[in-house]
């Protein structure tokens, strides 16, 4: 430029673009929930200053926001104070289910799914269903994913579904039981069973893949399947009850001498077929006889009916063979003639009878013979055993010395021979009596019969007075000696 002449150059000025300040606010000006955040960005010139209101406060060109309010700034630019506000609101999206579950779809069933109202858009997984409702025909796990109003976003919780297909028709078998025994039903096919006394499925028997009970009467039963509340095939099956012969009774002993007859007898219709277990095993018929019975015989007798199949309770005897108790009698008994021999049968033998006539449990016998009994063990047992007896004519044997010191040698002077008795008169040197009495089994063992002392060594004279059992008595007298 010149001026009066003079070329004149001003100074350097720097021109800006000027725009109007404003806020930019990322992804939107709406918080889904807690965690999330606004950015707030101050869009303005180059060397604009800028200054926030509280809660913020500062110059930052960028905040984040995680609550919601109204949040304003002055921005000076180019010597222009501009205020810009923005208002950040809070609208979570809730994605909920109001048809929760879990659901189980018998076969050809359906389930509708319904989601809760109030946002912009619904889809339902798996399979990406677009609606607030979902029809579900087939077993999964569902959920929905839902959009607001405000972009906001929201996945449900998982609904389960389930699904019952039945795989196949379902059978069953019958049984044949007699009357008191339990019947066994087996089905086969899938799925679980439950059975039935009626034809109408309301008096339940049981469940599983078998039935177990005991009938009274012929019996239809029904099975069907059926799954968590789904129904399936159904069969029936048949229960033969069959009736048990009529109880039967068993008569005969329950004891027994070996030896004796055994009959056992069994009373029972003529329809029906007996079958026996012995000691000696099995045995059919109404007469069981063993004759005769031998100690092996002895044991438990069993025997039951049957009639189609079906029998009673055992009838059961149980017997006891005993063996007879023969009576110990000495085979050969010898005694010196004059005297006797006695023979006794122990007290548990009864209804004796010797063949000398006597029916006394004892007998005495004076001369030879051979003798026999028959008697009642303690059993019952007839039994019968035989003695033979010898009378010998003895010679008299009276001893003249014997010395009663506890040797065992001569410690008793007494005689021997053929006589009942032995009645002794002893008499010391001065005719004292000394001792008196029968000494033909006991002996005089040299003490004083009152006094009980020991009498003195020396020769002392005896008198014997020896009755005999043919009524007839001998008499001996003479000296003998005492030695200590």
């Amino acid at each position: 430029m010149i001026i009066d002449g003079c070329s004149v150059t001003s100074n350097n000025v720097a021109l800006v673009n000027y725009g109007t300040p404003y806020l930019d606010v990322q992804p939107s000006a709406v918080l889904c929930g807690p965690g999330d955040d606004v950015q707030l960005q101050v869009m303005t010139a180059p060397g604009s200053t800028v200054l926030w209101s509280p809660p913020i406060g500062g110059s930052a060109l960028t905040v984040t926001i995680t609550q919601p309010g109204t949040y304003s700034c002055s921005v000076t630019a180019c010597g222009i104070v501009t205020s810009l506000s923005v208002v950040i609101t809070e609208d979570p999206a809730i994605a909920a289910i109001t048809t929760p579950g879990p659901y189980v779809l018998c076969e050809g069933d359906s389930v509708t799914l319904h989601a809760a109202a109030g946002n912009a858009s619904y889809l339902w997984m798996p399979g990406s269903v677009s609606g607030a409702d979902l029809v579900v025909t087939s077993a999964g796990s569902y959920l929905v994913i839902v959009e607001n109003a405000g972009g906001c976003t929201d996945t449900s919780a998982v609904v389960v579904v389930d699904q019952v297909l039945f795989a196949g028709p379902l059978s069953i078998s019958g049984d044949t039981v007699c009357a008191g025994d339990a019947a066994v039903l087996l089905s086969s096919g899938p799925g679980p069973v439950n059975w039935y006394g009626d034809a109408g499925f309301t008096s339940l028997l049981g469940s599983g893949p078998s039935l177990t009970f005991t009938p009274t009467v012929d019996v239809t039963v029904h099975a069907r399947q059926e799954q968590s509340g789904c129904i399936g095939d159904s069969a029936t099956a048949f229960v033969d009850v069959k009736p048990r012969p009529a109880s039967i009774e068993m008569e005969g002993p329950t004891e027994l001498c070996a030896g004796e007859s055994l009959t056992y007898t069994v009373i029972a219709p003529d329809t029906v077929t007996l079958v026996w277990s012995t000691p000696q095993g099995p045995f059919s018929g109404d007469v069981l006889v063993i004759d005769p019975v031998t100690l092996a015989n002895g044991g438990i007798y069993q025997c039951q009916a049957t009639y189609d199949g079906c029998n009673t309770a055992s009838t059961t005897r149980t017997l006891i063979v005993h063996a007879p108790q023969e009576p110990a009698l000495p085979a050969l008994t010898e005694f010196c003639l004059g005297s006797q021999a006695s023979f006794t049968l122990p007290e548990e033998y009864s209804s004796v009878q010797w063949s000398t006539g006597s029916t006394a449990s004892s007998i005495t016998v004076g001369s030879s013979a051979v003798i026999t009994v028959v008697a009642l063990d303690i059993n019952g047992c007839a039994v019968t055993g035989s003695l033979e007896v010898i009378a010998e004519d003895c010679p008299l044997l009276v001893p003249n010395v014997f010395s009663p010191n506890g040797d065992g040698v001569n410690d008793a002077w007494f005689p021997s021979g053929g006589f009942l008795q032995a009645n002794a008169w002893i008499y010391g040197r001065w005719g004292n009596l000394v001792h008196e009495g029968d000494v033909m089994t006991n002996g005089w063992d040299g003490t004083h019969q009152r006094s009980g002392e020991r009498c003195p060594a020396g020769v002392y004279y005896y008198v014997l007075d020896l009755p005999r059992a043919d009524g007839t008595a001998g008499n001996e007298s003479g000296h003998i000696q005492l030695v200590w």
